[in-house]
């Protein structure tokens, strides 16, 4: 009847409906980069999940590796990583991809050290959660003042902001 032919969705690709495709490449990878490994426990065994950045701390790539399990959990768990990584190279912020992965369950939840781990992505998402969680403050915003002092003089020391002008600390 014709009915889908003046739908908007049916076809991104043909201009009578007005259809962009956005091209989004991802960044290229460099030769060397430096991270941080993790362990969890999943219930297809201990995955080991390796996240390493560019030297502004953001996250650039995700290696998942499950270990002592079939060989399809851990196609699973490759995949998963490298799809995390082309999103994090294509500048998609770690948040969006921690909200998409978690919660996800699988065939064989368990309770660890991270709580209930429900499936591999779930897994993912937890260590991404305590990585970000644990990048440290490298700029502070130039507009920002003391509280103590008013002073502009500002500098990031570890997780923490310190007045150089009266010494007061963001984590004191």
């Amino acid at each position: 009847d014709g009915c889908k032919a003046n739908q908007v969705i049916s076809d991104a690709n043909n201009p009578q409906v007005g259809g962009v495709r956005a091209q989004i490449t991802p960044a290229a990878r460099p030769e060397v980069l430096h991270g941080k490994t993790y362990s969890i426990r999943t219930g297809y065994g201990d995955m080991l999940v390796t996240i390493n950045s560019l030297s502004d701390d953001d996250p650039f790539e995700v290696i998942c590796q499950l270990g002592k399990s079939g060989a399809s959990e851990t196609a699973k768990a490759e995949a998963i990583g490298k799809l995390a990584s082309t999103l994090l190279r294509c500048s998609v912020s770690p948040e969006i991809v921690i909200k998409q992965l978690e919660g996800i369950v699988g065939g064989s939840p368990i309770i660890g050290k991270h709580g209930t781990i429900s499936s591999i992505p779930d897994a993912l998402a937890k260590i991404m959660r305590i990585h970000t969680a644990n990048v440290q403050v490298k700029q502070v915003p130039a507009m920002m003042k003391c509280p103590e002092c008013e002073g502009t003089n500002l500098q990031a020391e570890g997780s923490c902001i310190k007045c150089i002008e009266c010494g007061w600390k963001s984590c004191s």
